[in-house]
């Protein structure tokens, strides 16, 4: 439902009001019409502006399509808009916003939430890739699929992005065992869904799309990557040690000149985030089928790259991959 913000310092409640429609005067003649039922509360603010309502201007600064304008009440929250869905760049993606087209003002991020006090103009920043599927810019390194340009939750190569446990959708607040989707309460021997052993078998050696947080999340073509694809690009590309805007990683470099950066995003256990800026740990979509409460994940630090299996329910990173 919308919040109505106006100017001044109490809040009332719009609850039973027999009235259809509420109308907002301004001081410049203008009158806003507003159906009560879209009304959750209205919320009297001190302001010194004579105005209620902003505008957040979307420039695509190089990128091609239409000027866009959001109008949003003073002090609403506001989510920032993909630049990907609604310009386009050929060779290029908009991972983040900038309030100068040369990008030396203030930055943001998409999806991030801000709150609108003032009226703002935001120039798309593009960051080269080979394409954009569904929002999410992709990099051809020559393999039998593309690579994303930054992780799950991610706008930036070097930003961590989500964590997730293995088969889910959704970040949470802490990674256990007891709080996993595929827990199995009766018999904490067993695993609910993916399990090789005993009760509960169901010989799936790998996650179902409606299982894949990739493809949940980003939809389209997009999906997790299996070991098989991990291995491929540790094989065929020269992996080279960097620090990327002070964060630490991988970039994965192609026979064909095209790269992508992985960080050391490290990995959550209950609580506690681990290995950040350290090591980087990356979930396939494979099951580990000699101990199937572990699924295959891609670890690497600054000394050795390597194919590794962690426990299903800790929260790791995702970077994922599609196929065109």
């Amino acid at each position: 439902m919308k919040k109505i913000t106006l100017v001044f310092a109490f809040m009332l409640a719009v609850a039973g009001a027999a009235a259809q429609s509420m109308y907002v005067h301004k001081t410049d003649g203008n009158v806003y019409e507003f159906k009560v039922s879209d009304v959750d509360s209205i919320n009297f603010a001190a302001s010194t502006s004579d105005d209620y309502f902003y505008t957040v201007t979307y420039i695509p600064n190089g990128g091609e399509g239409e000027v866009m304008i959001d109008t949003v009440c003073y002090g609403a929250e506001y989510t920032v808009i993909n630049g990907n869905l609604i310009f386009s760049n050929d060779g290029s993606y908009c991972d983040t916003w900038n309030t100068k087209s040369d990008g030396t003002g203030a930055s943001y991020i998409p999806t991030e939430s801000i709150t609108i006090m003032k009226h703002i103009t935001l120039y798309a920043q593009w960051n080269s890739c080979t394409g954009v599927e569904n929002g999410y810019g992709y990099v051809d390194l020559g393999l039998s699929v593309k690579w994303a340009t930054c992780n799950i939750g991610a706008f930036t190569p070097e930003s961590f992005g989500n964590y997730y446990a293995w088969g889910e959708a959704a970040t949470k607040n802490f990674y256990d065992w007891s709080n996993y989707r595929w827990y199995n309460p009766a018999n904490t021997n067993y695993l609910l869904k993916y399990y090789k052993s005993g009760t509960g078998t169901d010989n799936k050696t790998a996650l179902e799309l409606e299982d894949d947080v990739a493809h949940i999340n980003w939809g389209g073509l997009w999906r997790m990557p299996t070991t098989t694809e991990w291995s491929e690009l540790q094989e065929n590309c020269t992996w080279t040690w960097v620090t990327q805007n002070g964060i630490n990683g991988y970039e994965v470099k192609a026979t064909n000149g095209n790269s992508i950066f992985l960080p050391t995003a490290g990995f959550y256990e209950i609580y506690i985030r681990q290995d950040v800026n350290i090591s980087g740990y990356y979930w396939s979509k494979s099951l580990k089928e000699s101990s199937t409460s572990n699924a295959y994940a891609q670890h690497f630090n600054s000394k050795s790259i390597n194919k590794s299996s962690k426990n299903r329910n800790l929260g790791l990173p995702i970077r994922a991959v599609l196929k065109k």
